[in-house]
Formats: structure tokens, C-alpha cells, sequence
């Protein structure tokens, strides 16, 4: 599945009729994980620069975790009131993603705009959460989002 291919069929005509080409993995031909990988590919070749890049400092807390949901509030500070798209991982491996754009009564008595920057995500079916096994990133560019102390706590009482 590269450019070239045509000459690979002139050296070897009868290969290149035996099989029928696939990818091994899903091929991204839109989102934001394909845009994160743009973004990491153009500033390690130099085509730009940090400063267009990196957004303003991610504020919030991965609040709960469980077998069936993970909630918390993520909030951009150079763009407060832009809803933060979230990758979620369990065990190292991307499962899904999230919009931190949910309304909550006490980040806006918290003072933390509109209050809406709330996520609840839902794993996929066969996922097996734990605090411990579950980290949440910034899409745009892979910052993480910490536990809270409440989090933190329950994932201590559900390993004891």
C-alpha cells in the first residue's frame, strides 16, 4: 500500500495478482486523533513552532472512575469557554474519546465560567476500567488530566 506499488507489480507480476491488498489497521482519514498526529509530526520536522501548537494550560480532574463510566471537568485557560476534546486510555491503549462540554452546577459556582466543561464517558463493551488503568488526555496534545483526590481515594478502597 505504497506509492511504488506499480513498480512492485512490474518485478512481480504474478504476486502482485495473488492477493488482495489490506491495511492493518483502521486507516484515520479525518478527526482529531489524525490532526494530534499532524500536529506531533509537523513540529518534530520543524515545519512549525511550539507557540502554534501548545494551547493554554489544561485545568480539571479525572472526578470518578468505574467499570461503566468515566466522569471529571476539563477546561482549556487560554480558551475557558471552548469545549476540551478528550482522549480516553485504559492500559495504555486509546479507547475512545470525549467532549468536555457538559453543564455542571458547581464549576459555575465554582466560578468557572458558564460551568460548561463536564465529560461522562462510557467505555466500549469488554473494557475494564480501574483508576489505575485509565488516563485522560488532551487531544490537541496529549496533556493529561490528573485525578482528583476523590478519585484517588475510591480507587484506593476498591483495590483494598
Amino acid at each position: 500500500m505504497f506509492h511504488n506499488a506499480h513498480e512492485y507489480r512490474e518485478h512481480y507480476p504474478a504476486a502482485a495478482t495473488a492477493t488482495i491488498a489490506r491495511y492493518c489497521v483502521p486507516r484515520l482519514d479525518e478527526g482529531y486523533e489524525l490532526e494530534t498526529i499532524r500536529r506531533r509530526i509537523a513540529l518534530r520536522a520543524g515545519s512549525t513552532s511550539n507557540e502554534e501548537t501548545t494551547s493554554g494550560d489544561l485545568r480539571g480532574y479525572v472526578d470518578r472512575v468505574t467499570p461503566h463510566v468515566v466522569e471529571g471537568w476539563a477546561q482549556n485557560t487560554e480558551h475557558p469557554e471552548a469545549p476540551v476534546c478528550l482522549d480516553i486510555y485504559a492500559g495504555g491503549r486509546l479507547i475512545g474519546q470525549v467532549l468536555g462540554n457538559r453543564y455542571r452546577d458547581d464549576l459555575k459556582r465554582a466560578g468557572l465560567g458558564s460551568g460548561c466543561h463536564s465529560f461522562a464517558f462510557t467505555p466500549p463493551d469488554g473494557a475494564a476500567l480501574t483508576a489505575g488503568s485509565v488516563e485522560v488526555r488532551r487531544s490537541h496534545d496529549g496533556a493529561t488530566l490528573p485525578l482528583s483526590a476523590h478519585a484517588k481515594k475510591g480507587s484506593l478502597s476498591a483495590a483494598a
